[in-house]
């Protein structure tokens, strides 16, 4: 699993490529997409005649911008030879729960993978599959909270706001801020059950108060519903 935190462990991905064409290869490309529709590119490559047999990557965009914890990203290799034949290899990069050290020494985890059910605070009408998923995320988390026992732990909800005036999102904000502090509870509860020491842990609600993408930036709004637990000693 691919980790660019910065901590000397699985921060650089490494890409082994081998293309072969009697007739020669024309050209290839590989493009690392976003995750949620419309899948915009995220990173690519790209060039004439044979590819590289190996490419290193950092996990961050063309902008600079880190992957997102916890998240597949899709990727496709695309090659052509010379006589106009195509192959094409697709597949996913798995990011695993990313420990970020700011500035100020706070250790953060932002995940906007989790996934909660439509209005509620908690999984309630999701498929069988998103259940497991989320599931599988939150253990990691566990397993992650619990290499850094001495740390308490806020756990933050944060919505979307979708309102196109000022007004329009200080109204959102009473239900998002009451709904995201559902959201935060459960994953709090959900941690204890898990095995992490409830003391450890506060929930916290912040609702569209902080959003990391801008309300003109619809393809990036899913980063901003999200779960984010911040580590303090």
């Amino acid at each position: 699993t691919f980790s660019p935190d910065g901590d000397g462990v699985d921060d650089t991905l490494e890409v082994r490529i081998k293309a072969d064409s009697k007739s020669g290869v024309a050209n290839w490309r590989i493009e690392i997409r976003e995750p949620h529709d419309p899948y915009p590119i995220f990173s690519e490559w790209g060039g004439q005649g044979n590819p590289p047999a190996k490419i290193e990557w950092d996990g961050r965009s063309a902008s600079g911008e880190l992957v997102q914890s916890a998240t597949d990203y899709p990727f496709k290799l695309t090659a052509t030879d010379e006589r106009g034949n195509v192959s094409v290899f697709e597949g996913f990069i798995s990011v695993d729960v990313l420990v970020i050290r700011e500035a100020n020494g706070v250790l953060r985890v932002r995940v906007p993978s989790i996934i909660f059910g439509a209005n509620v605070g908690d999984f309630a009408g999701l498929d069988a599959d998103t259940i497991a998923n989320n599931d599988a995320i939150l253990k990691r988390i566990a397993v992650v909270l619990n290499k850094f026992g001495s740390y308490k732990v806020k756990v933050e909800g944060h919505a979307n706001p979708t309102g196109r005036t000022a007004r329009e999102r200080q109204r959102e904000q009473e239900t998002d801020l009451a709904l995201s502090d559902l959201r935060a509870r459960f994953v709090v509860d959900y941690l204890v059950k898990l095995g992490i020491t409830r003391t450890r842990l506060t929930p916290f609600g912040i609702g569209n108060a902080r959003p990391i993408a801008g309300i003109e930036d619809r393809n990036n709004w899913w980063k901003n519903r999200r779960v984010e637990f911040i580590l303090e000693r």
